[in-house]
Formats: C-alpha cells, structure tokens, sequence
C-alpha cells in the first residue's frame, strides 16, 4: 500500500523527521562469518577484516545518528560523568590517561528510553517518562534499574537473547535429528522459567549441555541443545565435533575451535594473528574436547511411529551411554579424514586444561565449561555488547585466551585483545563473585555512568575514540523491539499464536490453519522462533513475519542477526498497512483517540512526541507540527499523518 497524501506528508517529514534512509544507505554492516563451513578459506580478507569493519560502522553510526538526531534538538548542557562503580573507574581512568573527553551525561528522556529498550526490550509510556522526568529523586535512575530487571518483560528479552546464543530453531539446515516446533517450544518454555526464576547463568547452561529424554517434552527441554547439533552427511563424529564448536563458541566465546577441529592452528593462527591460544593448540586436543560427546546418543525410539498417526513422531530421545570413545577412522565427512595417533585409534575426553573425564563424560564437561575462566570472560563480553553496542571484543566469538591478562607477556608482534582489558577481568570476576546472576550483571553495567552517558558527542569524534567507549554507541533496535515499540505507542494490540505440533504428527489431510495453536500473544518478544509467527495462522501473523524479517532477524541457523539497514526497512516503516498504517488510525488507536480529544494542539504535539519517542518536540518540531494541525483540512488525519512521522524518524528505530 502506498502512502496517500504523499506530499504534504513528505514535507512534513523532511522538515522534522530526520534522514533514516540517508542513515541505512550509507551503513555498511560488518560481515560476520556464517555458522557453518570455512569463512576463513572461503574469503580470508573478509574474515581478518571483521574487527576493523565492526569499529568502522560504530563510527559511522555513531556519528551519522547523531547527526539526525540531534539536528534539530536545543544543545542543552550536559551534566559531567562521574565515578559510580568499577567499571566508571576503568573507561573515565583509561580516558583521562589518554587526555581524551567524553560525552556528557545523558538527559533524563534519552536515558529512560534507552535503558527501557536495553533491559526490558520496550519503549516506556507517556506517563512513564513524564513521571520519571518530573521525579526529583536523586537515586531515581537506580530505582528504575530495579523495577526493569524485575520486570516480567525482562523475562522475554533475555530468553530471547539465550535463544539466539545457542541457535534454537525448529529445523536447523544441517540437522540430521532436529527440534521441530515441539521440542522449540519445550525449550522456549523452559528457558523463560529460567529467567523468571532468576536462575545463576552456571546452572542454565550445565541443564543445557546435560539435557537428557524425549525432547518434546516440556519437561526436557534442554535436551533440544544437543539435537540442534546433529549433522547429516557424514560420520557421527561429525555430530561430536558439532556439539563441541556450539557447546565453546556460546559458552566460552572460543569459535576457533570449529578450525581447529579441522587442522592444528599452527602455521594459520600465528600467521595471520588470529589466537596466540589456537596457534597453540593442535587438532588432537580439540578431538579430545569433542570426546566428551562420544557417548551421546541421538534416537527415534517411538517404536513404529507413523507419520501423521502418532504424536511423538520424529521426536528425539537424547541418552548417555555407558560406553563409547572419539574413533579415529574417517575418511568422509564435513572435516579431513580422522587418522590415528600412532597406536592411539581412539580417544577419551580430556579439557583444555589437561583435565581427564571421569563418570559421565557430558557431565564432567559441563562442569568444567561453567568453571573455566572463559565462561565468565565471555558472559561479560556478550552482555557488555548488549548495552554497549560493542563487546570490549569483538566478534564475540573470537576470545583468545592468552591475550586476555592486562599482565601477559605477549610474544613480538601479538597485542592484547580487549579494548580494555582490565575492565573484562574486573567485569567477569564481578559476575563470578555473584553465583552468575544475570540480573546482577546488567544491573551494575545499566548503574554506571559509562552505560548513561549521551550518544550526543560535542568534542571532535575520532575513530580511535571507539575502542574506549567515549560516548554511548546507538543501536538499532531489534526487530521484534521494533514491532513491539509499534503496539506500544500505538496501543493496537494485535493477536498472534503459533503451531503446538509439526504437521507430520497428525492426521494426514488435517488443514494447517487447524492444527492446535498456542494462546495468543500480543507483543513479539513473546514468539518462541525466528520462523513465528508464520502465515499459516492468520495473514495478520504472516505479515509479522515479513516485517520482522526486513529488519535482518536471522534465522538461528546460517544467517545472525544484523543491525544492517535496507531500503526494504524503510518502506515497510512508511507503507506496511498490517503493522504500521492500520494501528496509525485514529478511530483504531487508543493512544491517538485520547491525543484527538486534547483541544490544545501544542500539548497533542508533546503527547505524541512522548507517547511515540519518549521525550518532547524540540521547538522547532514543535512549531511546524502545531502549524501542521492548524492548517489541516482534517485534524484527525493530521494526527494520523504526525503519528507516522513519529515512526519514519531515525530514532524510532534506535536505543541511543
């Protein structure tokens, strides 16, 4: 559907909205290397350029969105930072070392926004931030800090944000067993008690490698982990190195092993600079870290289930066996042929730290993952990416464990890793010292002054400046946080389910639209999958999808979520009738018939501007918008038009 009324609406936006699409043109998104196959073989420069490509679109980011943003916002004074907690004393430390500024402090309207969308993954309401602004209370950002981490919404972003971590989809493209939609929702189920639970990150993650039983059932959940990482087309030691490469990379933030399953990293990771540890490290001790799954055991064991005949159909028992060993005697596969070790034909699990299994081989690998120094290094780096929009490293994936100590002796022409390597030691112990609570976590990162600061940078911006987290780096929105910042402004509730059984588990010629559903749900951090809602159910749960899915969700299998923009993005913010122009209507919104009843168009103006981007117009929005209404032939269709406005604006999209 295109946008009717085009031309006063246009120039409406030109003067007042910003230049999203001037934003999305110009932005490259750093190329991350897919799940599966060699990124590093198949294009070598792209891959060793990650890093610099990501601090590059940072940058850019950074300074174009402030660019739009700003523009036409008063240069009101900004408060200086000040030393809240540890991680204040390591970036301001680091940055007055270097004799370099940093922003000021964000406003009360920037900071409420901003920590709304990065704890509970939702803008707040009008009155929110109007209580929040007017509150005089001195502790008034730590009290709102703690009512969003204990907020139920908290559960769903963060389960969401697990999900992706381990790739939970219902039929990953290598998969010779696979979830499907009921082991999906088993483990979309249990994950989200998990959070609500407030259960330590160490215990979540031992219940995820160690899952066992039927994973359709809700009970067994967890077990979908290791069905994920079965592989087709080759011999099951294929699958055990599957498990490993999932099991370290979400973990551990230790991707390279996926090379080092193939080929020891010397010769290739000292090279090209890639891990001091990996180079390290030869293929037998990663074969021996993948040993720890050799007695993993994936089977159909419904006896003679029928496809559409039995509800348990091509579901998964995942069992441990008492015997079993990493055999070396391939010669086909996804990985170089498995050749043995002089008289050594099969080996037994032992952990990178010489370690050697004992009891149940899973177990003890689980064990040692929670208890290994990287496990803390990388839970740190990932939430810190979160809110920062940049991990001190970054790709995440790509730690290396010998160039994390500010203390180590590095060999000539190897540098430390982490922009700031003190401050990953000192964030990883915090999370240590407090039994692995998330919410703890995000607690002192939202409370320090570095996370508060403003995207609003009035000193000279450089590049070398990323790596010190000068200022707040904006982030575009997630696409479910897109949608969801959508029903929240508007206050149109759309209704959407998802399929509770696979097609092949029901009667043969049942209709899909007929299959058992879910309850319906309204906001979409609440959908178990990347893949729902699907159109099968209603066309209004397809056109979710579609929406969604131009804001570079991913899949959860070969293709990541991306922050990357898209001419496709900005048509659908101005054209979409399902998810944006239908709710954009006076006599359907809720929020904008309450805005039609003011009499006061300059306070329908700072309603709307706070009910859609959560701070007042500035003056000069204010007045072309008041002067906009006035002259309107239609008043309620000039609402409607500035309601759209409000959503085509850069910032809409953005946690700045």
């Amino acid at each position: 559907m295109v946008r009717v009324r085009a031309s006063a609406v246009l120039t409406l936006s030109l003067l007042i909205a910003g230049s999203l699409g001037r934003l999305h043109a110009q932005e490259e998104e750093a190329a991350i290397p897919p799940e599966q196959g060699c990124s590093f073989r198949a294009d070598p420069v792209e891959f060793l350029n990650t890093q610099r490509r990501l601090r590059d679109s940072v940058h850019r980011r950074a300074k174009e969105f402030a660019d739009a943003r700003f523009a036409t916002a008063q240069a009101e004074p900004q408060a200086a930072a000040t030393r809240r907690n540890f991680i204040d004393d390591e970036i301001f430390g680091k940055l007055k070392q270097l004799n370099v500024p940093s922003a000021g402090m964000s406003s009360d309207e920037e900071f409420v926004r901003r920590v709304y969308l990065d704890i509970i993954g939702r803008i707040p309401t009008s009155q929110a931030v109007k209580e929040f602004v007017l509150s005089s209370a001195s502790d008034k950002r730590d009290r709102l800090i703690d009512v969003l981490i204990s907020a139920p919404e908290f559960n769903d972003k963060w389960a969401v944000w697990y999900e992706d971590l381990v790739g939970m989809t219902e039929n990953p493209s290598t998969g010779n067993r696979r979830p499907r939609i009921e082991g999906r929702n088993s483990f979309d189920r249990w994950i989200r008690e998990q959070m609500q639970n407030n259960r330590p990150m160490t215990e979540i993650v031992v219940s995820t490698l160690t899952g066992t039983g039927n994973n359709y059932f809700v009970e067994n959940g967890p077990a979908n982990f290791m069905v994920l990482s079965s592989v087709s087309m080759g011999p099951i030691q294929d699958t055990y190195d599957m498990m490993l490469s999932k099991s370290v990379t979400s973990f551990l933030g230790l991707g390279h092993y996926d090379c080092l399953l193939c080929h020891s990293g010397r010769g290739k990771m000292d090279t090209y600079k890639l891990s001091l540890w990996g180079a390290n490290t030869t293929r037998a001790d990663a074969e021996r870290m993948a040993a720890h799954f050799a007695r993993v055991q994936l089977l159909n064991v419904v006896p003679g289930a029928q496809q559409y005949q039995n509800v348990l159909y091509d579901s998964t028992e995942v069992k441990d066996l008492a015997a079993g060993g990493y055999d070396l005697n391939t010669n086909s596969g996804n990985r170089p042929n498995r050749t043995p070790f002089g008289t050594e034909r099969s080996l037994t699990p032992e952990y990178r730290d010489g370690t050697k299994a004992s009891g149940n081989w899973r177990t003890a690998f689980a064990s040692k993952l929670v208890d290994d120094p990287m496990f803390a290094v990388n839970m740190a780096n990932r939430v810190w990416k979160q809110f920062f929009n940049m991990g001190l490293v970054d790709p995440v994936d790509t730690l290396d464990p010998d160039r994390l100590d500010p203390k180590a002796n590095l060999p000539e022409g190897w540098t430390l890793q982490p922009a700031n390597p003190e401050l990953l030691q000192k964030l990883a112990t915090f999370f240590r010292n407090n039994d692995t609570n998330l919410r703890e976590l995000i607690k002192t990162i939202a409370q320090s002054s570095a996370y508060q600061l403003s995207s609003r940078y009035d000193g000279q911006w450089t590049i070398d400046y990323v790596p010190l987290f000068a200022r707040h780096y904006p982030r575009r929105l997630m696409a479910e946080e897109i949608h969801d910042a959508i029903v929240q402004a508007s206050g149109v509730m759309p209704q959407y389910s998802w399929q509770l059984v696979n097609g092949n588990t029901v009667a043969q010629g049942t209709a899909q639209n007929l299959l058992p559903k879910s309850d319906p749900v309204s906001w979409a951090m609440k959908v178990p999958d990347t893949t729902e809602p699907r159109f099968i159910n209603s066309a209004a749960n397809g056109s979710a999808t579609n929406f969604m899915n131009s804001f570079s969700r991913g899949n959860r299998d070969t293709v990541r979520r991306s922050q990357s923009g898209s001419i496709l993005q900005q048509l659908n913010l101005m054209n979409d009738n399902t998810i944006v122009l239908s709710k954009l209507k006076v006599a359907v919104s809720p929020t904008l018939k309450e805005l039609a009843k003011l009499k006061d168009n300059g306070e329908l103006v700072d309603e709307l501007w706070l009910s859609f981007l959560s701070r007042k117009p500035s003056s000069a929005e204010r007045l072309k918008a008041v002067t906009y209404l006035t002259k309107a032939a239609s008043r309620n269709t000039a609402i409607e038009d500035l309601a759209w406005v409000a959503v085509n604006k850069v910032e809409f999209v953005f946690s700045y």
